[in-house]
């Protein structure tokens, strides 16, 4: 008869002849030859995985740099900077000295006025000017350069190094964020 019924079922298994089903421990050693397969490992990631992890680094770097330039751009020591370098420039090709003194001087202003106020910024001139970026420099200014700002930027022919004036304003201009917290 049961022969019949795995005939009819072929799900059913056949019954091993030599099986003790009554004995625990004679089952336990029946099943020892079945046992699960090894877990999927994680390392190394599929060639898919590798894709979205580098789309996602190039577009994290992308942002980043975004955000820094856009940040650096629209920072004023940057732009004051940029505006030096600028005149500096101009200075190179025309050789007009007022020209330089005359933007650079507009250029330091603006600086001064973002970081300390219009109030404090718009009624120096002259010596007063020259003593309040003394006063907020970690280094000292040249003879040379206060003597550009504050007698030379108004004559007509300027007698002044143009080299050493433009490389201490943009030593003074690097700093200034530094000099306007303290």
């Amino acid at each position: 008869m049961a022969s019949t019924e795995q005939a009819a079922n072929p799900a059913v298994p056949a019954a091993d002849p030599l099986l003790n089903l009554s004995d625990p421990a004679e089952l336990v050693l029946a099943l020892r030859d079945i046992h699960l397969p090894a877990p999927v490992s994680a390392w190394p990631f599929s060639p898919m995985a590798w894709a979205v992890v580098s789309i996602l680094t190039l577009l994290l770097g992308l942002c980043i740099r975004y955000f820094w330039q856009r940040h650096h751009k629209s920072n004023p020591m940057f732009m004051a900077l940029s505006q030096l370098d600028s005149s500096y420039a101009q200075w190179k090709n025309s050789g007009s000295a007022s020209l330089y003194l005359e933007q650079s001087g507009v250029t330091l202003k603006r600086l001064a006025v973002h970081f300390a106020g219009r109030s404090a910024i718009a009624r120096l001139s002259g010596q007063q000017w020259v003593e309040w970026m003394i006063t907020h420099s970690n280094q000292p200014l040249p003879e040379s350069v206060q003597s550009a700002l504050h007698c030379e930027r108004y004559k007509k022919m300027p007698n002044t190094d143009i080299n050493q004036l433009h490389k201490a304003l943009s030593a003074w201009v690097r700093n200034s964020q530094r000099n306007f917290r303290a």
